[in-house]
């Protein structure tokens, strides 16, 4: 996935998934917040960095407990500047 424009932090989650088949939310088991920049200048570099970290973790995990299953998530927060005001 490209880095959306002006992100400035993502943040990865490991997800524990409830086998009863619930609609039930996933449980976070654990997850990391990572700096980007400050919207607009961003370090691609890290985000690539901080995404290889987030699979190593998932990895771990789902070696340690192979009858499980886990999901992972990456959600990206942005700064978007509005038009200029007033007019």
């Amino acid at each position: 996935m490209s880095i959306p424009t002006g992100a400035y932090e993502v943040t990865y989650q490991v997800s524990y998934v409830d086998p009863d088949g619930l609609t039930t939310p996933s449980e976070v088991l654990t997850g990391f917040t990572g700096q980007l920049g400050n919207g607009a200048s961003v370090d691609a570099n890290l985000d690539v960095a901080y995404e290889a970290a987030a699979d190593a973790m998932k990895t771990s995990i789902e070696a340690a407990y192979p009858s499980f299953t886990f999901t992972a998530s990456r959600l990206y927060r942005c700064i978007q500047t509005g038009d200029t005001w007033p007019a």
